[in-house]
């Protein structure tokens, strides 16, 4: 009876869910052995692989996917791996090196707008415009205040 458990095929659903929790339990172990910013740039190497799946994606006629004209990569639907792409790049802007983080945005939004997931790319949007917002207010308080103006000749 167990050897016939053992031997059930899998269907692509159950095996993708099976790879996962072996990728999780490698990153687990391999981010207790590191730092924190390496295993953050583990993570925006992996977003800017599956973004770079979506584009390879389209490219063929009927995809890596059941759903005609939009790319997922190795999702198996476009909304999921548009939210993958979003919550990765969100999680691991921060993690890539400078030099890197525009080309890295880009990767992901060319990924992003492959899948044509409305709810994705106006996740994406929102959370940018909010990141951009965020940085204009640091920008102008990090300012100095104006120098202070010589006395005038009222004031004297």
């Amino acid at each position: 009876m167990s050897r016939m458990l053992a031997f059930h095929p899998l269907d692509p659903v159950s095996r993708a869910y099976l790879v996962t929790l072996c990728l999780g339990f490698a990153l687990m172990v391999l981010s207790l052995a590191s730092t924190p910013q390496a295993a953050a740039r583990l993570g925006a190497a992996v977003t800017a692989l599956a973004a770079a799946l979506c584009l390879i994606d389209i490219l063929f006629e009927s995809g890596f996917t059941n759903t005609a004209g939009r790319a997922a990569g190795l999702a198996i639907n476009p909304n999921d791996a548009a939210t993958a792409l979003v919550l990765g790049a969100v999680a691991t802007y921060r993690s890539v090196p400078a030099r890197y983080r525009a080309s890295f945005l880009v990767l992901v939004a060319a990924g992003l707008v492959a899948t044509q997931s409305r709810s994705g790319i106006l996740a994406m949007a929102l959370t940018g415009l909010t990141m951009l917002a965020i940085a204009l207010l640091e920008r102008r308080r990090a300012q100095p205040a104006s120098a202070p103006r010589p006395p005038t000749a009222a004031q004297e």
